[in-house]
This record gives structure tokens, C-alpha cells and sequence, in this order.
């Protein structure tokens, strides 16, 4: 067998080279796992942020640190897998099926955010914690199928060897792969993002949006604020995702080409390298964002660390938030007690006002109290 069919770690690359990809991926590596297990620790610890997008969010956690497991480092860090033809098969495709289904994940948490600001009286209804199990369980098979597409139908695997391409007509094969799957479930999901996200400040700002909030909330402008903070929270994660994965992605299929036509240059080759240490420390970076950027996480990752630190707990943004809900539901019950009242002396006509009072008041709590839990 030809020597070039075979993938070895070794060969131009020197030992200083080496080592450095050992020693920074290895940073990014326990960054990440440490990073992505402490956020899914609090939120899954915390009965109150087990929300739905808070789940989708774990998801996407839990794949980060897939991502840095299964194929960051046996790739990477122990790239030694000649004497395992299956697992040298099968790790450029794990990383493909990774990214994909990272991609997915954050086109889904941009959807739920479009739900909630273009129906923030009806998603409660919406937002299921099964629908969102479904969502996981399709971004997951396709991210296998799309991952693994050449292994399954093709069979690009052989058992005595590490499998790249053979043929001419395999090569083809892959180019055709690369470009399907950098189109539809990278490049067009991110188009999709960003879309969405254009979309919902529309809506926050559009004159009609603004004056059904006012007819039917009871704190209109701070229901406003609040979609538009959290709007802008997930839009600067996917902004930081976009910057740190694009340049790779771009590249990387740039560079496929450029190898398989024989114009490969040791400046892209060099220039792949930095983006991808880019890329990569994404998944240790994403965790870190998202608890900084939102406040209930934010307060209960503090209040773990006061507690590790033998400090009192910090609860004054949960006791405004507590506050809030209480004097919402207060104000509620006395417009319930008022009606209630009015309807004995005979100034309301139909007894059912009240009882669609309390629903719609209900309603309107539930409402709040989503909103204050996700910020």
C-alpha cells in the first residue's frame, strides 16, 4: 500500500511544532470541559433556570465538551492512531459531525429567541421542554448522518489501514462532500441566524409590536427591555461564535480544494493552523460568555463560588427579581379582589369577568416570571 494512503502524524512537522499543538491544545482542552461542566452543574442544580432555553443551552454544552473529548484530543493532542484504522477513519468525521451539530444548536437558540419576542403571550405554549428533547434528538441524527455520510453510504473505511481517499473518482467524492455540507449546515444556518435575529429587532421596534405590548401587559416597557436585552445577549453569542468559526470554515474548505488541485500553499497551511486555534477555543469560551451575559446564571455561579469560599451568599438580584414577581402577582390579586367585590354589589354584569380576569392575570405572571428567570 502506498504510503501517502496512510495518515501519520509525523512527517514535516518537528518536534518544536509538535509540542506546541500539544501544549495548546491541551489548555483549550481542559479549559473547555472545565468550563462547559461547571455551567451545566448550575443550571442543572438550580430548579429555576431549568428552562427551555436553558436546555438548549446544556445541549450545546454537552457537545462542546464532546467536541473536546472525542476529537480534540486523540486527534490533536495524541494524533498516534496508525495502529487503530477505525479510529483514525473515523476522527476527521467525529469533527465534522461536532461542528455540525454546534452549528444546529445555535440556529435552534436563535429561533427560540425569535419565538419568544414574535409570540410572548402564546410561548409559553409553545415551548415545551418535549418539543425541545425533539429539537436536541433531530440537530443530533443530523449531525451523525451529515458527519459520517461517507463512512455509512460510501464505505470510507478500510480495516487495514488509516482511510483518506484512494481514487480518483473518491476524491471527487469528497470534494462534493465538502462542499454540500460547508453549504447546508454551516454556511446556510448561519445565513439563517443572522436573518432571524434582523428579523426580531424589527419586531421589537416596529410601532405595532410596541402597542400590543402596552394593551396587553401590564408593564409593557419593561416586558420591551427585557426581550430586547435578552434579543442582544444571544445575538453577541452567536456574533462571537461567527467570529471565531468563520475564518476557519472559510478556509479550511478553501484549502481542501486547494490540496486536491495541487495549489496548496505553506502560507494557507500556516494561516489554517491559527484560525483553527481560534475555532477550537470557541467551545472554552462559549460557557464563560453566556454566564457573564445572563444575570440569573451570573448570580447563582457566584453564589457557588462564595459558598466554596465560605462568603454569604449574594441575593440581592434575586431578591429584586423575587420582589418584582411579588408585587406583580400583589397587584394582580387586588385588581381580582376589586372586580370580585364590584360584581356582589351588582355593578358587573357578567360572572365570568372575573374568572377571565384571573386567567389572563395568570397568564400575565407566567409571562413575567419566564422573562425575569432567563435574565
Amino acid at each position: 500500500m502506498n504510503a501517502t494512503n496512510v495518515t501519520r502524524p509525523t512527517g514535516p512537522l518537528t518536534l518544536p511544532i509538535v509540542l506546541r499543538r500539544i501544549i495548546i491544545y491541551s489548555i483549550i482542552v481542559a479549559i473547555t470541559v472545565g468550563t462547559n461542566s461547571l455551567v451545566i452543574y448550575i443550571i442543572a442544580t438550580k430548579k429555576r433556570l431549568r428552562t427551555v432555553s436553558n436546555g438548549l443551552m446544556i445541549s450545546m454544552f454537552v457537545t462542546g465538551i464532546l467536541f473536546a473529548v472525542l476529537y480534540i484530543l486523540p486527534r490533536w493532542i495524541y494524533p498516534y492512531w496508525t495502529h487503530s484504522p477505525f479510529l483514525c477513519s473515523m476522527l476527521p468525521y467525529t469533527g465534522v459531525c461536532l461542528i455540525v451539530c454546534s452549528n444546529l444548536h445555535q440556529c435552534a437558540i436563535s429561533l427560540d429567541r425569535f419565538l419568544r419576542v414574535s409570540l410572548p403571550f402564546s410561548y409559553n405554549n409553545v415551548a415545551r421542554k418535549r418539543y425541545a428533547i425533539v429539537v436536541i434528538a433531530i440537530i443530533v441524527i443530523i449531525s451523525v448522518i451529515s458527519g459520517f455520510f461517507l463512512n455509512i453510504f460510501y464505505g470510507f473505511y478500510h480495516g487495514d489501514v488509516c482511510y483518506v481517499v484512494f481514487t480518483q473518482r473518491e476524491i471527487f467524492i469528497y470534494r462534493i462532500y465538502l462542499i454540500v455540507v460547508y453549504a447546508s449546515l454551516f454556511f446556510a444556518p448561519l445565513a439563517v441566524i443572522f436573518a432571524t435575529y434582523i428579523r426580531i429587532f424589527i419586531i421589537i421596534n416596529s410601532k405595532s409590536r410596541q402597542e400590543l405590548y402596552y394593551k396587553r401587559s401590564r408593564q409593557p416597557r419593561s416586558t420591551l427591555q427585557k426581550n430586547l436585552k435578552a434579543a442582544k445577549q444571544v445575538a453577541m453569542m452567536t456574533g462571537v461564535y461567527s467570529l471565531c468559526w468563520f475564518p476557519f470554515m472559510i478556509l479550511t474548505f478553501v484549502s481542501a480544494i486547494a490540496v486536491f488541485s495541487g495549489s496548496a500553499s505553506q502560507t494557507a497551511t500556516t494561516l489554517l493552523e491559527a484560525f483553527q486555534y481560534l475555532a477550537f477555543s470557541y467551545h472554552a469560551i462559549n460557557p464563560l460568555l453566556y454566564a457573564f451575559i445572563t444575570a440569573s446564571v451570573n448570580q447563582a455561579l457566584t453564589n457557588y463560588f462564595r459558598q466554596i469560599c465560605n462568603l454569604p451568599a449574594s441575593d440581592q438580584r434575586d431578591s429584586r427579581s423575587y420582589s418584582t414577581r411579588s408585587s406583580f402577582i400583589r397587584s394582580n390579586s387586588m385588581d381580582l379582589a376589586s372586580q370580585t367585590k364590584l360584581r356582589s354589589n351588582g355593578q358587573v354584569k357578567k360572572s365570568s369577568s372575573s374568572h377571565q380576569l384571573f386567567e389572563q392575570n395568570q397568564d400575565q405572571v407566567s409571562n413575567e416570571k419566564q422573562e425575569i428567570e432567563m435574565l
